[in-house]
């Protein structure tokens, strides 16, 4: 067979396999964010209790490093308006692994 055409082909499967992985890391990032975070702030990000910040709208949250991030998540925030999101959404089970595919998802869904 052409070493041309098996390079391809390799190359061709393991874009295949990167592009699946994203997909999922996204759907599960969806997932988790779906039983974690929808209930204050909204399916797409508008936050839906009062004095919740909206996340698509108020945009430094996104262009801060994801290590900061992901601390300030594990940690809980108070926002200007003194509203508290308790450390991990009051979530004691979320890992960093589940937070950092919440964060991926958020910056994917709502940053536009």
């Amino acid at each position: 067979m052409n070493m041309k055409l098996i390079f391809i082909n390799a190359l061709f499967a393991n874009l295949t396999l990167l592009s699946s992985y994203a997909v999922n890391a996204n759907e599960k990032g969806e997932e988790l964010y779906m039983k974690n975070c929808v209930v204050c702030h909204g399916y797409d990000g508008s936050g839906v209790m009062p004095g919740v910040s909206d996340l698509a709208e108020k945009k430094s949250w996104s262009e801060m490093d994801k290590e900061i991030l992901l601390a300030r998540l594990k940690k809980g925030i108070k926002n200007e308006a003194g509203i508290s999101m308790p450390a991990k959404g009051g979530n004691p089970g979320l890992s960093d692994d589940d937070i950092d595919k919440i964060i991926d998802f958020m910056r994917h869904e709502f940053i536009k």
